[in-house]
């Protein structure tokens, strides 16, 4: 399962209008609302689980740098 990003150029410049006016001419069919829910459900999980894994990261660099403030003090 890949993430996927765009970068913000893509949106940007003559090109930007065909870009969405190609994407918006292909149906993409219904979606219900349990769909939705459980997208939405989805997508809450895998932000919370990389926030999680953000914390973890950098909580050994956010502790240094309170020990270096504190001995600045």
């Amino acid at each position: 399962e890949s993430d996927l990003s765009l970068d913000y150029r893509l949106f940007e410049g003559t090109h930007a209008a065909d870009i969405a006016a190609s994407s918006a001419q292909k149906p993409t069919g219904a979606i219900t609302r349990q769909q939705m829910i459980t997208d939405l459900k989805l997508v809450s999980k895998a932000l919370d689980d990389k926030k999680n894994w953000l914390i973890v990261l950098f909580r050994p660099w956010s502790l240094r740098k309170w020990k270096q403030l504190k001995m600045m003090v």
